[in-house]
């Protein structure tokens, strides 16, 4: 298991578905570092859909938190993506109607895709939502052979606020054949310090528990992704609109520089306009493009965290 080091000189289910009810629980924790992390959550026997049916199902993973799933019950090493939504760490969940559009979006494709919940700032502060979206990837990584998922073709997407728990959650579990971030608001610590937008340098004292880096300057390095940069390497697709006012597209360049000089595979992607994520046809399409290229390439093993 991964040991976090933090440094200055870095400074970074019951299961609701249309036809079935199953009851999960969950099993005890595990320490990483100074954090408690959650047991992988138990799962009943899934219901039986009919071949090439879509299903749309959703596990109960603990603290209020579910798992929405789309795939084609049946199939046989099937890529996978999870998504995880923005709102600032403070709204938003896995069932808004924008995330479920995109599950069957990337369902339709030819993909099996999550989207997922966390708990929200100021109920919690960091690292909870983080981690719990590693709960939620270790709760789909526990069930990929009985849902006839490859384990070397996952994908994970964090939009905005979800960026960073995304990019995080990568970096820390490994196994993930290549990450993207939509407008990803990746680096707390510097969005406070000089984010033009108010609402965003709010929300990134809001969760680090209102403490400035000053008063608790090893909680704002861990939220850094740049920080957990090391042992596992998934490239990364980072997208950005131009003129984004809600995280300033000096974000995305200065993780783009951060991975390369780690000597990370990484794509810069920024678009043309002001949309926050970058929604146009031409970005998804791009995204799209990027996951199918690397989902297509010869099937390879991917590094995972020891029993993760």
């Amino acid at each position: 298991m991964k040991t976090r080091t933090l440094t200055a000189a870095i400074c970074t289910a019951a299961v609701v578905a249309a036809a079935i009810g199953i009851t999960l629980a969950t099993t005890g924790s595990s320490q990483l570092g100074s954090r408690s992390v959650p047991g992988i959550p138990a799962i009943a026997p899934v219901a039986k859909a009919a071949s090439n049916e879509a299903v749309d199902r959703s596990y109960d993973v603990g603290h209020g938190n579910r798992v929405y799933a789309f795939w084609h019950q049946g199939e046989k090493n099937v890529p996978w993506v999870i998504k995880v939504h923005g709102g600032y760490w403070e709204s938003g969940s896995g069932h808004r109607s924008d995330m479920l559009d995109w599950g069957v979006h990337e369902q339709s494709r030819g993909y099996a895709a999550f989207t997922v919940d966390y708990r929200l700032i100021p109920s919690v502060h960091w690292p909870t939502p983080e981690l719990d979206v590693e709960t939620a990837i270790r709760f789909i990584r526990a069930h990929l052979t009985s849902w006839g998922l490859d384990p070397s073709r996952g994908f994970i997407i964090g939009s905005s606020a979800g960026g960073l728990l995304a990019s995080v959650a990568a970096l820390e579990l490994g196994g993930f054949a290549g990450v993207i971030t939509l407008a990803g608001a990746v680096d707390p610590y510097e969005e406070y310090l000089h984010d033009p937008n108010p609402k965003l340098r709010s929300a990134a004292l809001i969760l680090m528990d209102d403490k400035t880096p000053a008063q608790d300057p090893k909680t704002w390095q861990d939220a850094r992704a740049v920080s957990h940069l090391g042992t596992y390497r998934p490239p990364f697709l980072i997208l950005h609109s131009l003129h984004d006012a809600t995280v300033n597209v000096e974000t995305a360049r200065r993780f783009y520089g951060e991975l390369i000089a780690a000597h990370y595979k990484a794509t810069l992607d920024i678009v043309p306009g002001d949309t926050h994520p970058p929604t146009s046809v031409a970005a998804m399409d791009d995204a799209d493009d990027w996951m199918d290229h690397l989902a297509h390439q010869p099937s390879k093993a991917v590094k995972v965290r020891a029993n993760k």
